[in-house]
């Protein structure tokens, strides 16, 4: 599970969430982005992000880590990094005899950061659902990606090297959910930190994202974009688009109606976890019906 980012938000905030799915048999994995929650930033400033590829890797790490632990129970396979393919850090997962699917769940900059995952590692998933994914921002952040005027864009891209903590405008929290005491849980959480997004993390997210539109014709695991029809921290637009450049056969994009960005911490949260949970189940029954026939 992989969360989102503006006002460095961490894991904790979707333990409602995990044991929805672990109801449903299904064990979870989490973890605080690097600067995020109860990880150090390696950049001096929560919330800074100077590399995104670096927070794909810490994803993969600790699939690679979890997977190595469900092989060690099962005689026989072998571990990533005993196969010959690599070091552990870039040995490429596969699937693996007696070795429960992984499914990835991701939201905003989780899910923007997770198209990469899947990209990178086409064959470690059974399935994804990416709910909100940041792949086009509010009108402030996407007048960064196209400048207004034509001096501006060489200017930002020495900026957010010189000036990587200078502050890009704050977001308006009240349109993050429709759930006043979420809203408030949010703003008073201590491992949350409010204020304007670094200039240098907003352009690894404007990064990120047309790298992403690139990518996502590498993803072959089934696929479920999830995006509130009102959010205005991440646009509908940009689920639209990583649907359209998906590669993935099995793909399905569901636009919930009068939706605000935090869908997991909206109202109606519990219908939108009962749709990861029956997407994770199908794709997993799915999965062992088709190596039971082989």
């Amino acid at each position: 599970m992989a969360h989102r980012s503006v006002e460095t938000e961490h894991c904790g905030r979707y333990e409602h969430v995990a044991t929805a799915l672990t109801q449903q048999g299904l064990d979870v994995f989490a973890l605080d982005h690097m600067g995020h929650g109860q990880s150090d930033s390696a950049w001096g400033r929560r919330g800074l992000l100077w590399n995104y590829e670096w927070l794909v890797e810490d994803v993969l790490l600790l699939v690679h880590t979890v997977r190595s632990r469900y092989v060690s129970r099962c005689p026989g396979v072998v571990p990533p990094e005993a196969s010959g393919d690599g070091d552990s850090g870039a040995a490429k997962l596969q699937p693996r005899a007696n070795v429960p699917p992984f499914h990835l769940l991701a939201h905003s900059m989780g899910g923007l950061i997770g198209i990469h995952v899947l990209a990178k590692e086409p064959e470690a998933f059974s399935s994804a659902v990416l709910i909100g994914s940041l792949i086009r921002g509010p009108a402030e952040l996407e007048m960064l990606r196209k400048p207004m005027h034509p001096l501006l864009g060489p200017f930002a891209a020495v900026l957010h090297t010189i000036a990587p903590s200078l502050g890009v405008k704050c977001l308006d929290l009240s349109t993050l959910c429709h759930t006043p005491c979420a809203l408030e849980q949010y703003i008073e959480d201590p491992l949350v930190e409010l204020g304007p997004v670094p200039l240098r993390t907003t352009y690894e997210f404007l990064r990120a994202s047309d790298a992403a539109i690139d990518v996502a014709k590498d993803v072959r695991c089934p696929v479920l974009f999830l995006h509130g029809e009102a959010d205005r921290i991440t646009q509908p637009a940009g689920s639209h688009l990583l649907y359209g450049a998906c590669g993935s056969r099995d793909k399905n994009l569901h636009i919930v109606p009068d939706g605000y960005h935090d869908l997991l911490n909206e109202p109606g949260w519990a219908e939108t976890c009962r749709e990861v949970c029956e997407w994770f189940v199908q794709k997993q029954q799915m999965n062992e019906s088709w190596q039971s026939a082989t």
